[in-house]
């Protein structure tokens, strides 16, 4: 596995291959998401592992975590078209949201990251862009690896959102057959 740093002079993409999600650079692996149960996935990259999980119906949130760790490492609650992710060393991260791509800005309002998806819930593939600011964050790649989460989630929750009002539009009209 190669160092986002050192991958990121080329473009990055992810693709879904068999249960996990693999960013590329190239033919070099950087990361991997890994679905673990419920609403958890392991994120990993030659930098760290993390465990992002979510939590929360009407106020959600997702959580970070080291690898086996106790303690959130970093938080990130929804509201309207974006977020906010606050670190517990006090950094706060922001996150905008129109359809399928995301930026992540900091708290001056510079876009760091940008991420585009592609394809069918279960099956997405995307684009990540790295500002030279991004590069330098010690947290790059849970920031990365978050995001992917974020729109993996997004997307099987609009799946099954879509997949329940058809299918209550299919029970209403065929009580009235």
């Amino acid at each position: 596995m190669k160092s986002i740093r050192e991958a990121a002079r080329r473009a990055l993409t992810w693709k879904l291959m068999n249960d996990t999600y693999e960013l590329r650079s190239g033919p070099d692996l950087v990361a991997t998401l890994r679905w673990q149960k419920g609403s958890l996935f392991l994120g990993e990259a030659v930098e760290g592992r993390w465990t992002f999980k979510r939590a929360g119906f009407l106020r959600p949130k997702v959580t970070v975590r080291l690898e086996n760790s106790p303690t959130n490492l970093a938080t990130l609650g929804f509201s309207g078209s974006g977020g906010r992710l606050e670190v517990t060393d006090g950094r706060a991260y922001f996150w905008t949201a129109a359809r399928a791509e995301w930026s992540i800005k900091d708290a001056a309002g510079n876009v760091l990251i940008q991420m585009k998806s592609t394809g069918a819930p279960g099956n997405l593939s995307g684009e990540v862009e790295l500002t030279p600011a991004a590069l330098a964050l010690p947290e790059v790649s849970f920031l990365i690896l978050l995001s992917w989460y974020v729109l993996v989630w997004q997307s099987t929750d609009l799946a099954v959102g879509e997949a329940a009002m058809v299918g209550s539009l299919v029970g209403l009209f065929a009580g009235s057959l």
